[in-house]
């Protein structure tokens, strides 16, 4: 990955299930598992919440801005963010990365957690010693 950082390794036409890419962001600190999620459920966001134009021929349209759908899935980071009332967190990347713009307290980040460790399938995952990526059959 030309990301930098900690990586799961990921090459470009992997095709992997959730699973494996939470494992790959999860256990080795994967950046580049946590650009492949965001890229996946920016686009998923992006598109639900783009407003839908009508085309009408008579009409000249401009074509609607569509952020990055990385860019989307931090909005949404955010928005989760407040949500849960972390209120010193803001989130600048899908991944952590150094960026001014990241910023959270031990508080938020020890609340944090402690909502995570209520999902089943998180705690599984920051429990595991080692993991198999299994990939998906083409």
């Amino acid at each position: 990955s030309l990301l930098g950082g900690t990586t799961a390794d990921l090459e470009q036409g992997d095709k992997l299930s959730l699973q494996d890419l939470m494992y790959g962001m999860m256990l080795p600190s994967g950046n580049d598992a946590a650009e492949a999620i965001a890229e996946y459920f920016g686009k998923i966001v992006r598109e639900a919440t783009l407003p839908q134009i009508i085309a009408d021929p008579t009409q000249v349209q401009e074509q609607p801005i569509r952020p990055s759908a990385q860019k989307v899935f931090v909005r949404e980071m955010n928005r989760i963010a407040r949500e849960l009332n972390l209120t010193e967190t803001v989130y600048a990347n899908p991944h952590g990365l150094i960026n001014y713009r990241n910023r959270s307290s031990a508080s938020d980040i020890a609340k944090l957690s402690s909502i995570a460790m209520e999902n089943p399938e998180f705690k599984t995952i920051v429990k595991c010693g080692k993991y198999i990526c299994k990939g998906i059959n083409s």
